[in-house]
């Protein structure tokens, strides 16, 4: 399985769904990037030396040193999810790698069972867009 660095592939990784390179002006060192939707976005996914970190606001919420692909689709639809359908894989409003992929794969699985029911209208248009969202994610 494809992994992912602090580096230049991320970075266009990064760029290509969206993100900007917001400039540190502290900060000389080129390791050192910070990306956001827009400059004045509280959600931040910020390179660490060798650690990619995720942070809203002043607040951290995670950080590794290498991204699955999995991972990095988590993290890419954090940052592109409205904000009505962002509690249902971030629930507390913070990023964590395992508990998105977790609450990701259990609405996978609410609706296949929805649909099997044929029921809640509402509720599976809000999976599916979640999951199209998800899907729309550009990782090349």
């Amino acid at each position: 399985m494809r992994t992912f660095q602090a580096d230049d592939v991320l970075e266009h990784i990064l760029k290509l769904n969206g993100l900007i390179e917001i400039p540190n002006k502290s900060d000389s060192i080129k390791e050192n990037r910070s990306f956001r939707r827009s400059k004045k976005s509280s959600k931040e996914i910020y390179f660490d030396g060798e650690n990619i970190c995720v942070a809203n606001g002043t607040q951290q919420s995670d950080r590794k040193s290498v991204l699955t692909m999995n991972e990095l689709k988590m993290l890419l639809l954090y940052f592109n999810i409205s904000q009505n359908d962002s509690r249902e894989v971030f629930p507390k409003g913070k990023f964590d790698f395992k508990i998105a992929e977790s609450y990701f794969d259990s609405l996978e699985k609410e609706l296949n069972s929805i649909k099997d029911l044929n029921s809640n209208r509402v509720r599976r248009k809000k999976i599916k867009r979640i999951i199209q969202r998800s899907n729309s994610i550009v990782l090349n």
